[in-house]
């Protein structure tokens, strides 16, 4: 038997999937796509890769996402947050990058997406408040740690830098 907080993540994820279809998919053929209430960020508009979507979404799918405060007294994982992850990493990530070894919850109700594979270090930090930072080190790479920025361009980059996913 489901409980309450069972049916409200599942809406939830379905919520998020729903938005991310609404302002990723339909929208990636306009170049000035932005999730709502993010910094201004211009993107080239591409395909997104679905094959990445499933882990990261099952995933996400298993944290507690409500509007409520948490016993500890973090904040549940916003919805929006998540959105807003899926949103940059459908524009960054291409068919030869690995889905994110980890999805974990922040304390202000934010969400990380990391890539701890060979070396590389990639973290992506999504705040409910529209924030996207990020933190990049690797072999032979000077560490950059900061926002996204104006354009996706530096953060496109280091995501190259992963090793790829070759089966």
């Amino acid at each position: 038997m489901a409980t309450a907080s069972t049916v409200r993540t599942t809406t939830d994820c379905i919520d998020i999937l729903n938005s991310f279809v609404e302002y990723v998919v339909m929208d990636s053929k306009e170049s000035s796509a932005v999730p709502p209430d993010s910094h201004s960020i211009q993107v080239e508009p591409h395909e997104v890769n679905i094959r990445w979507l499933r882990p990261t979404m099952d995933a996400i799918c298993c944290l507690r996402l409500t509007d409520d405060n948490l016993p500890d007294g973090r904040k549940a994982t916003q919805p929006k947050a998540v959105a807003n992850l899926l949103w940059l990493l459908a524009r960054v990530l291409d068919n030869e990058t690995i889905p994110p070894t980890s999805i974990i919850p922040t304390w202000r109700g934010g969400v990380t997406a990391e890539w701890h594979v060979n070396g590389f270090d990639l973290e992506i930090e999504s705040d409910p408040d529209g924030t996207i930072e990020y933190n990049f080190a690797g072999p032979g790479v000077a560490e950059y740690e900061g926002p996204v920025g104006e354009s996706l361009k530096r953060i496109g980059e280091h995501v190259k830098m992963l090793p790829a996913n070759r089966a």
